[in-house]
């Protein structure tokens, strides 16, 4: 039996957004509805109905219900996201791989985009961070990067909940 060529079945050799990185006891999936399009590992929120998430939108109301999940039997699966109406998988607690706006290191805070960033429209609601943008990101207790990234792209972050929310301070 030959070896299969690295990255054949996988996009970056396996490292992608909303992936499981490591499987634990306290790893939690469930199961909601989205609202909206919703690419993989990105931040999720309550969407109109309790059963429904979507990408954040603003900070009126902001929760934080978990991760979106990879999954193959996503609608939009070329383009890493579920449609809309769709059964979304949620990682609510354990290590997931998320879409990282900037660089971050091992340990550093967790920080989620609610609102577009004023000058870089590549920094968009949902993705991750760890520097605060006054008005425009919201700090996640109860969860930590676990990966280091040198700039945007992909990290590990450990969910640990219960999660607070609290609003980075507009300027």
């Amino acid at each position: 039996m030959s070896i299969p060529l690295g990255g054949l079945y996988s996009k970056e050799g396996g490292i992608e957004a909303g992936k499981i990185s490591e499987h634990r006891p306290n790893t939690n999936i469930v199961t909601r509805t989205s609202e909206g399009v919703v690419p993989f590992g990105m931040a999720l929120t309550k969407g109109t109905s309790g059963l429904e998430v979507k990408v954040p939108a603003g900070a009126s109301g902001l929760t934080f219900e978990g991760v979106s999940g990879w999954s193959k039997d996503a609608t939009n699966f070329d383009t890493d996201s579920y449609a809309d109406n769709e059964p979304v998988g949620i990682v609510q607690a354990g290590v997931v791989q998320v879409l990282v706006e900037e660089a971050v290191a091992v340990g550093d805070v967790v920080r989620v985009r609610h609102t577009v960033h004023a000058s870089d429209a590549t920094k968009v609601p949902g993705l991750f961070a760890k520097t605060a943008d006054g008005g425009k990101t919201a700090l996640i207790g109860g969860a930590r990067f676990l990966s280091a990234t040198s700039g945007p792209g992909v990290a590990a972050v450990e969910l640990n909940g219960p999660y607070t929310v609290t609003a980075d301070a507009g300027t």
